[in-house]
């Protein structure tokens, strides 16, 4: 039975998990906070490199990049095609925007007053790329982390199992805070999660090489959904609906997590994009051309699909 230990002693190795699990937990939103900023920094100096390297274009060829083009000048297209996108999103500070309008070389979209007026100043953009680690969300996390190797060490086969999931739901609440506040996943967020739940799904075993083509065929379909799923909000709304960092993380998520865990992890992030949406629609706050955040839905999959599985 869970935790029905003869002595202090077979506690002991339980109470140090549960105790480091929560302290990595509370220190995760410092962490988030450090890539949130660094994201803000590559961010900015992509964008300056790539408007200066536009404009040196401009002015060495005297016309606007091609889409039949190759190398740099398809770089610097697709470059260019992003920009009313990063806008809309309000990804784009007003400081940013007069910088663009400003530059020598003619951008390929027009930047309304209006578009300026509901761009976000340069502080608001500071802030949404920074996460202040309030008492409630260092508490959160702790908890969840100390749940997490609480149920590992109560009811998974081996310590491996136990630390190497804590892991992984450490690098899922990571990538939920990110998201939350920035709505997006940096590559780093990315990487973590995958490596996390790799090295989870090792622990605990592919179930042979059955269930590790079962575990690569689920991975596969999981993008090709995504891909047309792409396609039906773009020919909808003219923007495709799931992000780049979404994309990058959702297959090889549901790769890690197989058959075994990938259902419930579904199934509960289901659940809670639902209750999600449906407190925002009795709020009155939601509306059809808003960005969500599936970083910390895809953590509620992970975490849920991971316990499931562990779970003898």
């Amino acid at each position: 039975m869970p935790f029905a230990f003869t002595s202090s002693a077979e506690a002991l190795p339980t109470l140090v998990a549960v105790a480091t699990a929560a302290g990595v937990g509370a220190t995760v939103p410092a962490l988030a906070d450090c890539v949130l900023r660094r994201s803000r920094e590559r961010y900015r100096a992509w964008l300056g490199s790539s408007l200066a390297d536009y404009c040196d274009f401009w002015r060495e060829q005297r016309r606007l990049p091609r889409k039949q083009s190759h190398g740099r000048e398809r770089a610097l297209w697709a470059w260019a095609r992003e920009l009313p996108r990063l806008a809309a999103d309000g990804a784009l500070s007003q400081s940013e925007l007069q910088q663009i309008v400003r530059a020598p070389a003619p951008v390929p979209f027009a930047v309304t007053p209006e578009t300026f007026r509901s761009a976000p100043s340069e502080d608001a953009v500071e802030r949404e790329f920074s996460l202040n680690p309030t008492p409630g969300v260092v508490a959160a996390g702790g908890l969840l982390l100390g749940a997490v190797a609480a149920l590992l060490s109560a009811c998974a086969e081996n310590e491996l199992v136990g630390a190497t999931g804590t892991l992984f739901a450490a690098a899922c609440w990571l990538m939920a805070l990110v998201d939350a506040r920035s709505r997006t996943i940096p590559a780093i967020c990315t990487v973590l999660v995958t490596i996390g739940s790799i090295a989870w799904r090792t622990a605990v075993g592919w179930n042979g090489w059955g269930g590790l083509a079962a575990s690569a065929a689920l991975g596969a379909g999981t993008f090709a959904l995504i891909v047309a799923s792409n396609a039906v909000a773009k020919a909808i709304r003219g923007r495709e609906g799931i992000g780049g960092g979404d994309v990058r993380t959702l297959p090889p998520l549901a790769f890690a997590l197989g058959i075994d865990g990938a259902a419930a992890g579904f199934l509960a992030a289901a659940l809670a994009l639902a209750a999600y949406l449906a407190a925002r629609a009795m709020t009155g706050t939601f509306q059809l051309s808003d960005t969500i955040p599936f970083g910390p839905f895809m953590t509620v999959m992970g975490v849920a699909g991971m316990l499931c599985a562990s779970i003898p």
